[in-house]
């Protein structure tokens, strides 16, 4: 942001949807003095810049930070503990329904709007609750690539930590001054690494991790992603495509140094799923070849020419 003051003139530069008068009032506040204090004078800047910097970029993280919950609505469990365990703490978050992989028609139909095509290997192997939780954010990444900012994605099996709000604002006021498009905010505790930035406490350098429980995402990084979704064909979890665009350089990637929020799902699928509050609605879900077998006296396949010998397998 940078804010030039003269001859009566404002030439004021920000991210795009907060105004000048929505900033200076924030300011205001920031610094506990009247707005009208503050007003523009002929000839001379009034405010400091890194103040009023601060000041927009609080503004944004704790008024105007957008958050989607993704919520299979099916599941009473997950269900509840959003509306207990995660909404209570951000306070901006909208529920946004899933996509339910056990609905054939609603999952063809979601694979079909969201033109994802599988690779040969994965059209044998992936569950309708892999897939669910692709379109989920696929859904989700299409809203946060027409927004103004940045946005927070949770699954409904978040835990975010008990401070969350504070956390969040400190990171990204720590990582305003880094190009970003993604930062983890759940990592995967088998793969976590302590990769360092320097001048840095809140954020690091991203490593290769699984699950997409809790990110931020740009929305810069939402339109690498759909290309990417659409163009190739996926060959695995969604956290697959995240990680290989990562690992390329295509998708400006980030770790929180600590975890901003946890799961209350199942980690991996070797871990009892009674032991885990939520369990998984993807390990353990037919295959999409077996749901579609099952369906086809009432409908037609959408797996055309996806078969072990075909290149690809489309929606």
């Amino acid at each position: 942001m940078s804010l030039t003051v003269g001859n009566g003139e404002s030439r004021l530069r920000m991210r795009a949807g907060v105004s000048y008068g929505r900033l200076l009032g924030a300011f205001a506040r920031h610094v506990g003095r009247d707005a009208a204090d503050l007003s523009l004078e002929r000839g001379r800047s009034v405010v400091a810049l890194d103040e009023i910097a601060a000041a927009d970029e609080t503004l944004f993280v704790r008024e105007r930070l957008p958050a989607y919950v993704i919520v299979l609505r099916r599941d009473a469990r997950r269900v509840e503990h959003v509306q207990r365990r995660i909404l209570p703490l951000v306070s901006s978050a909208k529920t946004i329904d899933a996509v339910d992989g056990a609905d054939a028609p609603a999952l063809v139909s979601a694979l079909r709007r969201n033109d994802v095509r599988l690779s040969p290997d994965y059209a044998r192997t992936a569950t309708v609750g892999q897939l669910g939780c692709a379109c989920s954010h696929i859904d989700v990444w299409r809203r946060v690539a027409d927004a103004l900012g940045p946005t927070v994605v949770l699954e409904d099996d978040a835990s975010p930590v008990d401070d969350f709000a504070t956390k969040l604002e400190n990171l990204l006021l720590e990582a305003r001054d880094l190009e970003w498009d993604w930062i983890y905010l759940f990592y995967h505790p088998d793969c976590h690494r302590h990769l360092p930035i320097p001048d840095k406490s809140q954020v690091q350098r991203a490593f290769q991790t699984w699950g997409t429980v809790a990110y931020v995402l740009a929305p810069r990084g939402a339109t690498v992603l759909l290309r990417e979704a659409r163009d190739a064909a996926h060959d695995g979890p969604i956290d697959h495509l995240v990680m290989r665009l990562a690992r390329d350089g295509a998708l400006r990637t980030l770790c929180a140094t600590h975890i901003l929020a946890a799961t209350s799902g199942q980690l991996n699928p070797l871990h009892p799923p009674h032991l885990t509050p939520l369990g998984s609605n993807v390990w353990g879900t037919p295959t999409l070849l077996d749901q579609q077998q099952q369906k086809r006296p009432k409908m037609s396949s959408h797996l055309h020419g996806a078969q072990p010998a075909a290149a690809d397998a489309r929606a």
